[in-house]
């Protein structure tokens, strides 16, 4: 039972725990950063890279403008995303010496990660709706149906890495001093991370299609 390899992996020495919750607090201040990172910081280093290398690049202009728009449109689902992960990280690691509450913590990470990726393509998607004209007028003046997919692409596989990538960061920190204390094993770590990994990239696939369907297919022509 997969359950009962995870509970095993999650290696619980109970002369040398540490009060998992107390990363909690820590977590939702550092949703703040997180934000920051998102409307302040990412947008400006997206903004320099196409006022110097990317302004003679006629795909990457295009996409991250689009990328940097979408990014500045979800972030508060982001920030939602970090927080809730982390913490439901620091919940299973609470709960890592009762077989049945650890079932449930693991459990209730899945479905918080499935439904607010959910969320995610939601919002993405609702914004790409918005993008027709602008993949209309690049077909009118010359691109063709191939390289507005490679746009659309790229767009899509940069906004969902940058979604792994930050809460990626505190899930190494906190689960990384479990692992320096031999609470867990690195095996329990790799399942956590699969857990989080899988639905973005079956949302990265399912994007890029619903993107190309709704936006790119619909214009008559090559």
């Amino acid at each position: 039972c997969l359950w009962d390899l995870l509970y095993r992996w999650n290696c619980y020495d109970v002369y040398r725990t540490s009060p998992s919750t107390s990363y909690i607090v820590p977590t939702f201040l550092g949703i703040y950063g997180a934000i920051g990172l998102l409307r302040y910081v990412l947008a400006k280093f997206i903004r320099k890279l196409k006022e110097g290398p990317l302004l003679t690049k006629k795909y990457a202009l295009i996409y991250t403008s689009n990328l940097c728009q979408s990014i500045q449109q979800a972030y508060l689902l982001v920030a939602l995303l970090v927080g809730s992960i982390t913490s439901m990280m620091t919940i299973i690691m609470s709960c890592r010496n009762s077989y049945r509450e650890f079932v449930v913590a693991i459990m209730g990470y899945v479905v918080v990660i499935v439904l607010l990726t959910v969320s995610v393509i939601y919002k993405f998607l609702m914004e790409a709706q918005m993008r027709k004209g602008l993949f209309y007028n690049l077909w009118k003046v010359g691109y063709t149906k191939c390289e507005l997919k490679k746009i659309a692409r790229n767009e899509v596989v940069y906004f969902y890495l940058s979604l792994f990538l930050i809460p990626f960061v505190y899930i190494v920190i906190i689960l990384g001093r479990f692992v320096y204390f031999d609470h867990i094993s690195l095996w329990f770590v790799l399942m956590m991370t699969l857990f989080y990994m899988i639905p973005l990239i079956l949302s990265t696939i399912f994007t890029y299609i619903q993107y190309k369907k709704s936006v790119i297919d619909t214009i008559q022509g090559r």
